[in-house]
């Protein structure tokens, strides 16, 4: 994942309420899933074996977010736990069937996430987070983005 897709993944998290954030991280996964897919099949494994392994930490955080009181936590961890395993058999054998299995589970996973959270109208988690303001000025086709930043100690509030 190059530099300016994490500054627009973290600015999208400073945004984001609890459903939002489980999006964010489904795209994080599929940026890195991608990234690993494309190492694999240049054959560039030390690359492939990074982004993997990144794609595997993002599933390891959807884990231990599952709230087990609710029944659909209970499907949804070994359905992350089949992701996990499929990715690094792709990582080992060098070869793309397991990404491809998992991208084949998570996607769907990923547009039921993305349609609760069209209905999810909480406040966003952080407080205290830079504003960012976007819009065309000075120029026919140039997007610009300033923020404000009110106060230096930023985020969340112990």
């Amino acid at each position: 994942m190059d530099r300016e897709q994490k500054v627009i993944f973290t600015r999208r998290i400073s945004q984001s309420n609890k459903t939002q954030l489980i999006c964010v991280l489904f795209d994080i996964f599929f940026a890195y899933l991608d990234e690993g897919e494309k190492a694999v099949k240049a054959g560039d494994m030390v690359t492939a074996r990074d982004e993997l392994r990144h794609a595997n930490q993002v599933i390891m955080h959807l884990k231990s977010d599952l709230n087990f009181k609710y029944d659909l936590s209970k499907q949804l961890y070994p359905l992350y736990d089949f992701c996990q395993r499929a990715i690094e058999r792709s990582n080992f054998t060098k070869n793309t069937e397991g990404i491809e299995e998992a991208r084949r589970i998570m996607k769907p996973l990923q547009d039921a996430f993305s349609e609760v959270a069209k209905s999810d109208h909480s406040a966003s988690m952080m407080r205290n987070t830079e504003q960012v303001v976007a819009g065309m000025t000075y120029g026919r086709g140039n997007l610009n983005e300033t923020t404000e930043q009110y106060d230096k100690s930023r985020g969340f509030f112990a």
